[in-house]
């Protein structure tokens, strides 16, 4: 390789990390199944493809959505009912990881506003106790409507800031 072809390499993988990433969201098993997910994003007018690692994963194409009235994701009728999160598919796949199982206890430590707690809550199947934990009340407390937005069963989540523990 010449140093300017080298140069060049260089320039486009810094232009590829300023770019934005796309649009990812997990389908909330808590409510329906990804193909469920994509057929009422497909009502709404969002394009939307299965991702290649998560099972529960839905990428936008076309990136954010733009036909929807007010634009962006929580104008979508799919998002409002609880349908999907946001969420990129490598928290997705963090998630799956951990091979949780209705009935189990766990800690999330690094909860910030619940992605993966939730995400942890449905493969539990609302079943369990899962405490989130984080130095960042103001994040952790999205995590209450958050969770009833998703369908996610009173006192499955408790919240822990500091040395407090609340019941959502």
């Amino acid at each position: 390789l010449s140093s300017s072809s080298a140069a060049s390499d260089v320039y486009k993988r810094q232009a590829s990390c300023c770019a934005r990433g796309p649009v990812v969201l997990r389908a909330n098993a808590l409510r329906g199944s990804r193909d469920e997910l994509i057929a009422a994003l497909a009502r709404e007018g969002v394009s939307a493809l299965p991702t290649a690692l998560s099972p529960h994963g839905v990428r936008l194409p076309n990136g954010r959505p733009t036909g929807v009235t007010g634009g962006g994701l929580r104008n979508l009728r799919a998002w409002q009912r609880g349908l999907c999160e946001a969420q990129d598919e490598g928290s997705q796949a963090v998630a799956l990881a951990t091979r949780v199982a209705p009935g189990m206890r766990l800690l999330d430590l690094c909860a910030g506003n619940g992605g993966k707690t939730l995400a942890l809550a449905a493969e539990m199947g609302g079943r369990g106790l899962i405490v989130a934990h984080d130095v960042d009340g103001t994040r952790l407390a999205q995590i209450g409507p958050r969770a009833a937005r998703a369908g996610v069963p009173a006192g499955l989540v408790r919240i822990a800031h500091g040395l407090s523990l609340i019941h959502i």
